[in-house]
């Protein structure tokens, strides 16, 4: 079922259910813009529902194992046991604070809670007749859940660069550190079965809202929760030595240079030099590779840092001169490609 986009949830107001009137003064809570503004939340999507719930991203504690299924075949004569491998799950344990900065958001958080709670059953259909409360189970209380770029569904995380150049560039790192970035909506999350939820509010520590007579709000809920990671896409190694799924499980692309590159075994000095040559590089390009004949000089960088032999400052000058003509270029493939038939020449 596709998300139900009415929920209000998504946003987070102090008063949104109404202003305390304990406070002469309107109440200004920074933490609404922290999840407002930056998205810094976590949400939980109801498979058979299509329903959602929100909450603001004060983790305190999230861990993750892949447990892997090998079962050992005793063999006459053998040291070890034949292994023999099973499959890989992968378990998570996240833990997230719910605190209310005012009454109006303490009642709101016990009814994010409850919706969340409500999420832990499955749908049912109606199989009596009229006037008849007969139900059949219908759909498993699967949930999708989106925490930060943490916890997220590996296939949409976007981040990279995808195959642009084939220069080792100091350039192309940035733009990869760039581009990672997450969505908050909940339909990107992991698809989970949570094996337990529980929540307390340690009444002993925290203040309670006294709303009237018999009717108290939790000032703060702290929930953990459980789940079994259902994958869905093949996760494993190609024959050609690739990973099936590079996003999984953070989407955070490390940059593999297919050309020259400075060895990753080589000494601290000269790592350290390297990268100095790679910022010298980046400075003198903005300067270097801008007015009358810069064409001229960003194809001859180009060329240069080809050769065998060049110098980790040339590789790096190279490095700017690609960069500098795709900003040129932007999408223009046609452009590009004929700027690199010249630089081949």
């Amino acid at each position: 079922m596709a998300r139900d986009k009415t929920d209000d949830s998504n946003f987070f107001w102090q008063t949104k259910y109404g202003r305390d009137t304990r406070y002469n003064e309107q109440l200004v809570d920074i933490t609404d813009a922290y999840a407002n503004e930056l998205k810094m939340v976590i949400s939980f999507l109801h498979i058979p529902s299509g329903k959602t719930v929100f909450f603001k991203g004060f983790i305190t504690d999230y861990s993750e194992t892949f447990a892997n299924d090998w079962k050992g075949e005793t063999v006459y004569g053998r040291t070890d046991p034949i292994y023999r491998y099973g499959g890989t799950r992968r378990q998570v344990k996240l833990s997230f604070d719910v605190p209310a900065a005012s009454e109006s958001e303490a009642y709101e958080n016990m009814g994010r809670i409850q919706r969340l709670v409500q999420f832990q059953y499955p749908s049912y259909f109606s199989s009596g007749a009229p006037n008849q409360t007969e139900y059949t189970i219908g759909q498993s209380p699967l949930i999708r859940i989106k925490a930060l770029n943490l916890i997220q569904k590996a296939s949409d995380q976007a981040s990279g660069l995808g195959k642009e150049f084939t220069l080792g560039s100091t350039n192309q790192k940035k733009k990869i550190f760039d581009n990672y970035v997450s969505s908050p909506l909940p339909e990107k999350g992991l698809l989970s079965a949570i094996t337990n939820l529980s929540y307390n509010i340690e009444i002993g520590k925290a203040a309670l809202f006294e709303k009237a007579a018999n009717t108290v709000l939790p000032q703060i809920y702290k929930v953990t929760l459980d789940f079994a990671v259902i994958h869905e896409q093949t996760n494993g190694w190609d024959e050609e030595g690739e990973f099936l799924n590079k996003n999984l499980p953070y989407g955070a692309d490390m940059y593999v240079n297919s050309g020259k590159t400075l060895a990753a075994d080589a000494s601290y000095a000269k790592r350290i030099q390297f990268e100095r040559d790679n910022q010298a590089a980046a400075d003198i390009a903005k300067s270097k590779f801008s007015g009358a004949f810069s064409k001229i000089r960003r194809r001859k960088a180009v060329r240069k840092s080809m050769k065998d032999g060049a110098t980790d400052y040339e590789r790096a000058m190279g490095d700017q001169s690609m960069q500098s003509i795709a900003d040129e270029h932007g999408d223009d493939q046609n452009a590009m490609a004929d700027e690199i038939a010249k630089i081949n020449k």
